[in-house]
């Protein structure tokens, strides 16, 4: 059985936080609020990878990390949902 461990939101880097907020947000008019919710761990997983690549690589025409770090944040929901039966969270975590 897996360790309970009770969650540090004190330790969220709250900046970054609310970036990716704000890339929420401006991604809504053209997919919609749940959209991102219909597609896979891995196409979340591939999409921040390339995001990734296109930052080290200079391009500056998008804001990369913050893509990068929302569809990373999308895959782990995905793959939480997955494996905890999309159950409500309970505030606590279980350590892997």
């Amino acid at each position: 059985m897996a360790k309970t461990i009770e969650p540090r939101m004190d330790l969220i880097p709250y900046k970054a936080l609310l970036h990716i907020g704000g890339v929420m947000g401006e991604g809504c008019p053209k997919h919609g609020e749940q959209a991102w919710r219909k597609h896979p761990a891995q196409h979340h997983i591939n999409r921040a990878m390339a995001h990734i690549c296109n930052h080290q690589t200079g391009d500056t025409t998008e804001d990369h990390l913050g893509h990068a770090a929302c569809r990373l944040l999308m895959a782990l929901e995905a793959d939480l949902g997955k494996t905890a039966g999309d159950k409500k969270a309970t505030g606590k975590a279980k350590s892997r």
